[in-house]
């Protein structure tokens, strides 16, 4: 029960934070002391331990607020700090609490709050917990209007589960019917997601090293075929041309060109799938290399990337065909300069090695390539999440001296390697290898799979080559798990050995897929292919703004006739219950006066029936609740089941 303003204040209060602890990641330090401050006061408050601040500490606060927020994000504009403030000031305005529009004004306010979660996460998880929110919020609002506050908390959560079960014909109804537009509606800040962690568009030492103990979900993939080898598992995301000495960098082709890609007469190599990419808040998608068909909503650059016009702010699936044999032949003596190109006077060593190489294979491309792996593979380097730090050389620090690192190493040393070497080459990230759902059967590929690997110009067609597997040669052909790395760095579900956390882990993947398919991946695509398959070909959006209108009105009558029936006049259970006894008695032949009362009609029907002595029973319950105030639960359910089991006959 509600008994007071202190649990009144500690209710308000959970709202607010049952709705904030998903972003409390978002907050910084400052900020998170300043709201930790303030959760005090208000703790306080409710235990009648402190006053609430005056106004001018109040307006105090609000100031300071503002100014924190600037401090710590630069900015009160933004999803991030816009969501944080008025996180705050909720709280705040419990200081100021003085009736029920108070209370009802930081509801509202909550409520708008759980639709920010979504900006930052989409996922099943997030959706079932501000289901539970909302619960609760609406449950407070029961609160705010039993102004005898005798409602406890059990059952204000059941008026507000039945309110919220009013709404589930209409959500559904707004789902399947509502207009799918091809693209989004609105577009979020640029700070939407920023927190998210994927692979980079720069590549620096540690840029890929330090996704591998994220075990999150890069992306999905249904493959329509049979499944590439592991070797061939290779998922192109960037390509990155320009080198400065210390960080290799995008350059792309203009999109007015388009790549050369030589596809062979047969279907050998081809396989056709299905991506549900997390979303990245980048506009580049990830393909099995060689894509060769592509979903018609996204380009194709000449460099073999898939990008989207906008950012990737929520789930998207797309289609696609690759070929893991097709040849890509795309490269015009401009770009033949840009992959030649390296910083004048950087790491000069390994400079003098690709001549020296160039020199040895009369600068015969594939030569020299399988030279510089044998180095890799024969000499003493090592695979490492913990390489020791470089310095301006890098480059001729790795290959001469330390010889310890990752993928990003090992592809920007070779391809450093074969630019010294007059061979043409660049490097790409993205992702490589994948698990399979035994549950759904579609691919895993986490964030710690993310890669990077090169590609060289050899007669007349670029060819991936990947030095890590000359290293690690595990790495490639089990995942990353079986590369012998430091297990510390590992995510803990690819470090350990139980086989009933993976099951659970996939069980809830396949929750999540499906959620994904069926619910954010509800796009007009497949708002057709459903109509489709009920026999509703073509179907315009005037049909379903038609049909939307239609549903709604005949839901909306619907609900008002139950609303109707809902609020007709009830008999009472006490009397109705003791209309049935009295009707029990009738078909026995003893038929109750007008005039005559309980007490007289049990004493009259115990003389002429004194074998029925179940009904001085029910005559003291009927008696005790009608007139003595004892019309509890417990007693109603002894009378109705007295009732009930009376037989007269």
């Amino acid at each position: 029960m509600i008994a007071d303003q202190g649990q009144l204040l500690r209710s308000v209060f959970l709202g607010i934070m049952l709705v904030g602890a998903p972003m409390a990641e978002l907050l910084t330090v400052p900020v998170m002391l300043a709201m930790l401050l303030i959760c005090v006061w208000v703790l306080l408050m409710s235990y009648d331990r402190a006053a609430p601040p005056a106004q001018w500490l109040r307006v105090l606060f609000s100031f300071g607020l503002v100014g924190l927020l600037v401090v710590s994000y630069g900015t009160i504009f933004g999803l991030i700090p816009g969501t944080v403030m008025v996180i705050m000031l909720c709280i705040l305005k419990i200081f100021e609490i003085r009736g029920r529009r108070d209370i009802s004004l930081i509801v509202f306010l909550c409520l708008f709050l759980t639709a920010t979660n979504f900006f930052h996460s989409q996922s099943f998880w997030i959706a079932g917990y501000m289901f539970v929110v909302v619960l609760y919020l609406v449950s407070l609002m029961v609160m705010v209007n039993d102004r005898l506050q005798q409602t406890a908390l059990p059952q204000r959560l059941a008026i507000s589960f039945r309110h919220i079960a009013w709404a589930i014909p209409f959500m559904l109804i707004l789902f399947l019917l509502f207009p799918r537009l091809p693209g989004p509606l609105w577009g979020l800040p640029d700070d939407a997601h920023s927190a998210r962690t994927g692979v980079p568009d720069e590549l620096t030492p540690g840029s890929i090293s330090n996704l591998i103990s994220s075990s999150a979900v890069a992306f999905r993939v249904s493959f329509d075929t049979d499944i590439p080898n592991k070797k061939d598992l290779y998922w192109r995301g960037l390509v990155l041309q320009d080198y400065d000495g210390k960080t290799w960098r995008r350059s792309d082709a203009p999109f007015y060109t388009y790549p050369n890609v030589e596809l062979l007469d047969d279907s050998r190599g081809l396989y056709s799938y299905t991506i549900t990419l997390e979303p990245t808040m980048e506009h580049w998608l990830y393909t099995l290399e060689t894509p060769v068909i592509h979903d018609s909503a996204y380009k194709m650059t000449r460099e073999l990337q898939l990008y989207s016009r906008t950012n990737i702010s929520s789930v998207v699936r797309y289609e696609t065909v690759s070929s893991t044999i097709a040849s890509d032949r795309s490269l015009f003596e401009e770009e033949r300069e840009k992959n030649l190109a390296l910083p004048e006077g950087s790491n000069p060593r390994t400079d003098e090695l690709g001549r020296q190489l160039w020199q040895q294979h009369g600068g015969h491309a594939r030569s020299i390539i399988n030279s510089a792996l044998t180095m890799f593979r024969e000499q003493s380097f090592f695979y490492t999440l913990e390489p020791p730090l470089l310095g301006e050389n890098a480059v001729d620090e790795f290959l001469f001296e330390t010889r310890r690192g990752f993928c990003e190493h090992y592809s920007a040393a070779f391809v450093t390697l074969m630019r010294s070497a007059s061979v043409p080459s660049r490097v790409v990230v993205g992702y490589q290898g994948g698990e399979i759902n035994p549950g759904d059967d579609y691919m895993v590929v986490r964030q710690s799979d993310a890669h990077a690997w090169a590609e060289v110009w050899v007669e007349g067609k670029w060819r991936r080559v990947d030095p890590t597997a000359q290293v690690s040669p595990d790495r490639i052909e089990r995942g990353v798990q079986h590369a012998g790395l430091e297990s510390g760095r590992l995510p803990m579900l690819l470090s350990s050995n139980s086989e009933l956390l993976r099951e659970l882990w996939f069980q809830w993947d396949s929750l999540q897929y499906a959620w994904n398919q069926w619910v954010i991946g509800f796009d007009n695509e497949r708002q057709k292919r459903l109509f489709e398959n009920l026999g509703i070909e073509d179907v315009s959006y005037a049909d379903l703004i038609a049909w939307l209108v239609i549903s709604m009105t005949v839901m909306g009558a619907l609900a008002g006739l139950w609303l109707i029936y809902l609020k007709r006049p009830r008999r009472d259970p006490v009397e109705r219950y003791y209309a049935l006894f009295v009707k029990k008695m009738h078909k026995r032949g003893t038929i109750k006066t007008p005039y005559e009362g309980a007490r007289e009609f049990s004493e009259r029907v115990l003389t002429e029936h004194p074998e029925l002595t179940p009904v001085k029973k029910i005559t003291r319950l009927y008696l005790r609740m009608r007139y003595g105030g004892k019309d509890d639960e417990s007693t109603l359910r002894s009378f109705i089941r007295e009732v009930r089991r009376f037989r007269a006959a």
